[in-house]
């Protein structure tokens, strides 16, 4: 193999619980799912991630892509060095669609799930206090 990454992983699926759907049947369900990103921006590996079958060789080809923001008067877009997002230096579709799901499910369950960003004290759910 030329310039490029080459893993081998062990899925170990011996040791996988048994997924129960709607039906009295149960299915093992193996592999794992990738996603190539930045690392200016969080993964959002159920959206854009991609499965990759075990027992199998998978070749995988990237592009970079880069977009530049031309500036006044063809456009009014934010400085590249002012953030947007808390949290994260650099503007991506990901880390904002997180950042909004985090904030709507702090305010309506006042907890958080554990890879969103944020207080670490939001991260247990209160069973003390039903909400509603």
């Amino acid at each position: 193999m030329g310039n490029g990454l080459e893993i081998m992983l062990d899925i170990q699926q011996d040791e996988y619980l048994p997924i129960w759907r709607e039906t009295n049947e149960t299915s093992l369900e193996a592999g794992i799912r990738v996603q190539i990103h930045s690392q200016d921006e969080p993964p959002y590996i159920h959206q854009l991630g991609f499965g990759v079958s075990p027992g199998f060789q998978t070749f995988v080809s990237c592009q970079e892509q880069r977009l530049t923001y031309l500036p006044q008067p063809w456009g009014n877009c934010r400085s590249s060095t002012e953030q947007i997002i808390p949290g994260y230096d650099t503007y991506s579709i990901s880390a904002c669609r997180l950042h909004c799901e985090t904030r709507v499910v702090l305010q309506e369950c006042h907890c958080r799930m554990v890879h969103m960003p944020g207080n670490p004290n939001h991260s247990n759910i209160n069973t003390s206090t039903p909400h509603s």
